[in-house]
């Protein structure tokens, strides 16, 4: 599995039979398998190679935005990128599940945990930003927050829009991040992208089959990726960067741990998921200890000790309460394993 690295919009079958299974296997600890089991125990001789760090049994609520998530069985940190090739390779051989994780934003984990192996691309190889060609080359790891901060300082603009979506290059080429009516595609010239057998390639613009929230690449994991950006007066960047901290500060419940939206925008003009689900009445709608936000519609925190089947149960809440009323089927814009 390449983490956001398809199309991450997911239907309301699918997120039924998640339910069902939840309702099944209610929120028991995971019963490992002998084959759980043993990974657990060969793991350090099997990974032993690999030189960037492994753990065991990683507590994933500890690396997500919204603080929900059981464990990841292995939990990788490739070295470069020969490391990540290696990862893939002993994966591959082992038959073992793998799962590419980034920020850990517009994300649901579920409360049992991911098996297999994890990969994050956190180390400093994987956060490297640097010119090159007229632009900005940005490798997958390299947080939004820093890539925005490196790009003014070098006098470009167009990339405003980014801010204050949580998240890495690397997810957000993958999801075609955007706001504000703009999205990440624009700026994309290239992007280099590894399969899982470890083949390495450069897709042009016109590769990538760029769409709302997707960037339909599917089996492969985005490495870097090279950006055009116009040159723009850096009070004006600094302006629009302000306005539209302001507008979150308005409209985003900041105070709490979230996944960002849960849904994507009907294509209805005037009409907003968000607008959709206040207006059905579930704004401040709270089930366990999560809750649609009083703030944001579109918004599910984390009120503290939340679970994955709190939040699964008033998104089906919502959805369901969206189509009674407004006769519009909600598609989920977060991943939800």
């Amino acid at each position: 599995m390449c983490l956001g690295a398809g199309d991450i919009t997911q239907t309301a079958e699918e997120l039924g039979e998640r339910l069902r299974r939840l309702s099944k296997d209610g929120l028991e600890p995971r019963k490992e398998s002998g084959g759980d089991a043993r990974l657990i125990k060969r793991s350090h001789l099997l990974f032993g190679a690999v030189r960037g760090r492994v753990l065991l049994e990683e507590p994933l609520a500890r690396h997500t935005t919204l603080k929900i998530g059981g464990p990841a069985q292995v939990w990788i940190e490739p070295q470069d990128l020969e490391d990540l090739k290696q990862v893939l390779a002993l994966a591959g051989k082992e038959s073992l599940p793998v799962t590419i994780f980034g920020f850990g934003s517009n994300l649901l984990v579920p409360d049992e945990g991911i098996r297999g192996v994890v990969v994050c691309l956190a180390s400093s190889y994987f956060r490297e930003i640097r010119p090159e060609e007229g632009g900005i080359l940005a490798r997958a790891g390299a947080p939004n927050a820093l890539f925005i901060q490196y790009a003014l300082e070098q006098g470009f603009g167009g990339f405003e829009f980014l801010s204050g979506i949580p998240g890495n290059i690397g997810g957000s080429v993958a999801m075609n991040a955007g706001s504000h009516g703009e999205s990440i595609d624009s700026l994309v010239r290239r992007v280099r992208v590894m399969s899982f057998n470890g083949e390495e390639r450069w897709l042009e613009r016109s590769e990538v089959p760029f769409r709302y929230r997707s960037s339909g690449i599917r089996e492969a994991v985005i490495v870097e990726a090279l950006f055009s950006l116009p040159r723009i007066d850096r009070r004006k960047v600094r302006e629009k960067l302000e306005e539209y901290r302001e507008h979150r500060s308005k409209t985003q419940d900041l105070q709490h741990p979230s996944a960002g939206c849960m849904f994507k925008n009907p294509g209805i003009p005037g009409s907003s998921s968000g607008r959709l689900i206040e207006e059905a009445g579930l704004k401040g709608k709270r089930i366990g200890h999560a809750q649609i936000s009083t703030k944001h519609g579109n918004f599910i925190v984390n009120c503290g000790g939340a679970t994955a089947k709190d939040v699964l149960l008033l998104m089906e809440e919502a959805r369901k309460a969206v189509k009674e009323k407004f006769d519009i089927e909600l598609e989920t814009e977060v991943k939800v394993l």
